[in-house]
């Protein structure tokens, strides 16, 4: 039917709750005895934010030490979390650059890199085929179902290892990237949060040799993690998720897009959180010198900044006489030097939000190893942008959408 129809690629996914975080070693209050140190203790409340007024992030040691295992120390500070926090009370939104560890963003990087490579995509190339990079032709459905015989027998030249693979999403009147499936495993396999340590990271890091199994790993220790979502979400949004529901994406350059459509629409505003990995080109960073000026240079010369490439993600606000927002612009290619020039006037980067479009509320630069946590409204869609084949490489992601509460 056509409401069928209409309906086909509606992200139906249900909301996994989430689990409660409990400090493995419970944080004793000082006595009180003289009111000097009342007021001490009043003043402390103050400049700490908490979880359920008990544990802050100073005194968390176990919170702490998982998250160092994974994320840049710089935001496991108090003044981090309080200028974060700060800010996205204000904006709504924040974006975290260098957000994960050096060593594990630099593992993704080279991945990342050497999988472009050995695809042929990127800095001009035309891809070969629509399954590039997947192990399986065909679009999945809705509830990610197996592929048919008849596409198993069609293997693409994409990424398959023992913990997933990737498989093309559709339909294309709504979306094409690809998507990693991760293979389920037994509890006895699955290691627990308790045995997750910096010298485990470590050892998961060096011995990387699938993009998707990396990214799988950071999704299911992180994301997934009661740490992160009962402890640092809440510190630095000061809401209070109870559901998510994600997906590990690659959006390959001269393919892959979103499309905007009403089937996004929710009845309850959402927190989304997207950790993004797009890198710059090889060989202008080969030339780079080490000095500021340089260093300034390169970031104005960035082209995911500029927006020419595509790939950022924008919110526009939902119009009834408008079903789908973008639909007409997905095929154009980046030869064209009109649409480029026009693509790079609408875009704005993360630090200067001027828009030009009425119905763009904002618009979020393709970035390496950035995290955006953004709350989208109720009558709020989303999409990310056609990446033509002059970017540098692929656009890889690792997306959660949370229910939460204020």
């Amino acid at each position: 039917s056509l409401s069928q129809i209409l309906k086909k690629g509606d992200d139906m996914r249900i909301y996994t709750p989430i689990t409660p975080y409990e400090p493995t070693v419970p944080v004793t209050q000082p006595p009180v005895s003289t009111e000097i140190s009342k007021k001490k203790q009043k003043k402390n409340k103050k400049q700490k934010k908490s979880v359920d007024g008990n544990n802050s992030v100073e005194r968390d040691s176990f919170a702490l030490a998982y998250l160092r295992c994974f994320l840049n120390p710089v935001y496991l500070t108090d003044d981090a979390v309080n200028d974060i926090s700060d800010e996205f009370v204000n904006n709504s939104s924040i974006q975290l650059g260098d957000f994960l560890r050096e060593d594990l963003a630099e593992k993704i990087e080279a991945l990342a890199i050497a999988d472009d490579t050995a695809a042929g995509l990127g800095q001009c190339k035309i891809p070969p085929s629509y399954e590039i990079g997947a192990v399986s032709t065909g679009y999945v459905s809705d509830k990610r179902k197996k592929p048919s015989k008849s596409q198993k027998s069609k293997i693409g030249t994409g990424e398959k290892d023992d913990n997933g693979r990737w498989t093309v999403v559709g339909p294309p009147h709504k979306r094409r990237y690809l998507l990693y499936e991760e293979q389920t495993q037994t509890e006895a396999q699955a290691p627990t949060d308790i045995t997750i340590n910096e010298e485990y990271v470590s050892s998961i890091i060096a011995g990387a040799t699938s993009l998707g199994s990396l990214l799988a790993f950071v999704n299911k220790h992180l994301f997934k993690s009661s740490i992160f979502n009962s402890y640092f979400l809440p510190l630095v949004t000061n809401c209070k998720v109870t559901g998510s529901r994600g997906e590990l994406r690659r959006f390959r350059p001269g393919l892959d897009y979103t499309v905007a459509h009403f089937g996004m629409l929710t009845e309850e505003p959402k927190l989304d959180c997207t950790l993004c990995f797009a890198y710059e080109n090889t060989d202008d960073a080969d030339n780079r010198e080490d000095s500021d000026e340089e260093e300034e240079e390169a970031e104005a010369d960035d082209s995911w900044e500029g927006g020419d490439v595509g790939g950022f993600e924008c919110y526009v606000a939902a119009e009834d006489d408008a079903a789908e927002v973008g639909a007409s612009e997905v095929y154009q290619v980046a030869t064209d030097s009109d649409q480029a020039e026009s693509t790079a006037q609408k875009k704005t980067s993360k630090k200067s939000q001027g828009l030009e479009d009425e119905n763009e509320l904002l618009s979020i630069s393709a970035g390496f190893n950035v995290l955006s946590i953004v709350v989208r409204d109720e009558k709020v869609m989303k999409f990310v942008k056609y990446i033509n084949t002059a970017a540098p490489g692929s656009r890889w992601d690792i997306t959660a959408e949370y229910e939460f509460e204020n």
